[in-house]
């Protein structure tokens, strides 16, 4: 089976939250190799109807594993990339001097410092822009049956939206040295990457041959949180700047018997779409600020429907409700009752529930 290896190159954008600080990158990128054959390619751009129901059912998938997704600003195109590249991942911004943030002073993606703060930091703009390689021949199903020379959106959307989320380290080595940080201050994640016996990579001298050797001969690991084990990184013995530290050690999952979409290696036909057993990953996104959402834990049916779809609301109550098509345009839609609602319009489209002050979304098939 064809191999395909995920690498996070690094280059960020900084901006600032009760500081100053001047742009110096441009996005993380997600790249692909083929050490064999290649898979097979289509030639056909995603349009925003193929892609757009993918996109929130990932993003109910981080909602339902209690991480707010409620207010981000997700952008997704399809575009041809170079360089066997499968997406590339922007992120908008990075803040420091977040308040009640467990590192304040260090550089937060905006997804996170928005989280914390419960405010927008970014003008409005989005917060991170996927672009997936409109070449590839990908699967756009969310049943996990993903043939096998194609490749899992969703698992590829959720494994983007981990590192738009804070999963990725500001490390690099360039001609023998190591270096760490934005413009002197690490990023949140780096604060939880120790060595074996617990040396912090955020304590280790940077620029220096030093922190070169601690990246590449060591065993790094992130800080033990609720889980019985210790995540190993990845850390080949030759510093992969695209994928070093950003991904779990597949080694080390093997061990384990342990499965998540945060590994540097795939292959077509591979799907996870699992976040609630993977403790690891949410371990460390929790560590860097993340906090529980509060999900909506009633339920809409059915689904799919005729028009006329039931709301069991657990308890909670409705401020606000709306139903919008996959661009974000409000269609023809009455609310019969309280728990009752009948959509006029035929096709996929997305309930927008605004509950206890938070959003949650719905994904809704109309016949």
């Amino acid at each position: 089976m064809t191999k395909i290896k995920l690498l996070i190159a690094i280059s960020l954008i900084s901006g600032g939250y009760l500081c100053s600080a001047q742009s110096i990158g441009r996005h993380s990128i997600c790249k692909i190799k083929y050490p064999n054959a290649r898979p097979v390619y289509s030639q056909q751009e995603l349009s925003q109807k193929e892609i757009q129901p993918v996109l929130a059912y990932c993003l109910d998938i981080w909602q339902r594993a209690t991480f707010d997704t409620s207010n981000l600003k997700i952008q997704v195109m399809s575009s041809p990339l170079e360089n066997d590249a499968l997406a590339i991942t922007t992120i908008g911004k990075f803040f420091k001097g977040i308040q009640n943030s467990p590192f304040p002073d260090s550089w937060h993606p905006v997804s996170l410092a928005e989280h914390i703060v419960q405010k927008d930091l970014n003008d409005g703009l989005y917060d991170l822009t996927i672009t997936l390689n409109s070449e590839v021949n990908w699967y756009l199903g969310i049943d996990g049956k993903t043939p096998y020379e194609k490749f899992d959106l969703a698992t590829i959307l959720l494994h983007e939206l981990a590192h738009g989320f804070g999963f990725l380290s500001s490390a690099s080595v360039s001609n023998g040295i190591g270096e760490l940080g934005i413009n002197g201050d690490v990023v949140v994640f780096d604060h939880i990457i120790e060595g074996e016996n617990g040396t912090k990579l955020s304590h280790i001298s940077t620029p220096s041959e030093t922190l070169e050797n601690f990246l590449t001969k060591e065993k790094l690991y992130i800080q033990q949180g609720s889980s019985s084990i210790r995540a190993q990184l990845y850390t080949p013995s030759v510093f992969l700047a695209n994928s070093s530290l950003n991904h779990f050690d597949p080694g080390f999952l093997d061990r384990q018997g342990y499965e998540s979409f945060m590994q540097p290696v795939i292959a077509p036909g591979y799907s996870y779409h699992t976040l609630e057993k993977d403790t690891l990953l949410m371990d460390a996104l929790r560590a860097i600020g993340w906090s529980r959402s509060g999900y909506f834990s009633g339920s809409v049916f059915p689904n799919p429907s005729n028009g006329v779809v039931n709301i069991s609301l657990d308890g909670h109550i409705v401020q606000r409700m709306e139903v919008l098509d996959l661009f974000g345009k409000t269609l023809n839609w009455e609310r019969l009752s309280e728990n009752q609602i009948s959509i006029k319009n035929k096709g996929t489209c997305v309930l927008v529930m605004e509950i206890d002050h938070k959003k949650h979304y719905k994904l809704l098939i109309i016949r």
